[in-house]
């Protein structure tokens, strides 16, 4: 079982997810930024990388918005066939396995 998370890290999580549910892809760092209401984008890259070392959540190296929710954490969103979840602004598939449908 993942670590809990603290109050702030539950915002951060809940809006990724309401960004994706409402826009269809993740939020930029930037646009994370004003979403959780922080000045820094240092705030957000540290914010990121606590869910990550908990299990919330997956960054893909070198991209912004290639953040993934992992699967059970958050309900409502895009899924592929294998369960990952669709977070990120591309026609070609998930980014985990390559299938394009959704589940």
């Amino acid at each position: 079982m993942s670590a809990p998370l603290s109050r702030r890290q539950k915002q951060v999580l809940d809006a990724i997810a309401a960004f994706i549910k409402g826009e269809g892809y993740c939020p930029s760092y930037d646009e994370l930024r004003g979403l959780i209401g922080v000045s820094s984008l240092a705030s957000v890259y540290v914010l990121l990388k606590q869910l990550e070392r908990k299990g919330y959540i997956r960054r893909a190296y070198n991209s912004q918005r290639a953040i993934e929710i992992l699967p059970k954490r958050v309900r409502g969103l895009n899924y592929c066939d294998e369960g990952h979840v669709l977070c990120y602004f591309s026609g070609d598939g998930c980014p985990a396995c390559g299938m394009k449908g959704a589940a």
